[in-house]
C-alpha cells in the first residue's frame, strides 16, 4: 500500500492548523516538500495498522448487519462484499 499525494497534504494541513508557531500557507515551498516527505513516511509506517483498524471496523459493521450475521443464513456474495467495503471507505472519506 501506499499513501496518496491527497493524504499527505491532508495531514499537512490538519498538522499545521494545529501548530501555534507556524501557517502552512506561509511556509516556502521547498520546506513544504520537506515536511511532505516526512509526512508521508509516518504516514506510511502506520498504513498498515490503520488499514487493519478500518477493515476490522467494516467487519463488524456487516457482520452485525443481519441476525444471524451471514445474511440470514445464506452468506455475502464478493459483490455484496465489495458494495458494503465501498460504502464504507466513501463514508470515511466524507466525514471530515
Amino acid at each position: 500500500m501506499s499513501i496518496s499525494d491527497e493524504a499527505v497534504e491532508a495531514a499537512a494541513r490538519a498538522y499545521f492548523e494545529n501548530c501555534e508557531y507556524a501557517e502552512w500557507v506561509r511556509i516556502d515551498e521547498q520546506a513544504k516538500a520537506a515536511i511532505r516527505t516526512d509526512l508521508r513516511a509516518a504516514l506510511e509506517a502506520a498504513l498498515p495498522l490503520i488499514a487493519a483498524q478500518a477493515l476490522s471496523e467494516a467487519a463488524d459493521k456487516f457482520h452485525a448487519r443481519l441476525p444471524d450475521g451471514t445474511g440470514n443464513g445464506r452468506a455475502y456474495n464478493s459483490h455484496q462484499v465489495a458494495v458494503m467495503l465501498r460504502e464504507q471507505a466513501e463514508g470515511h472519506r466524507t466525514s471530515k
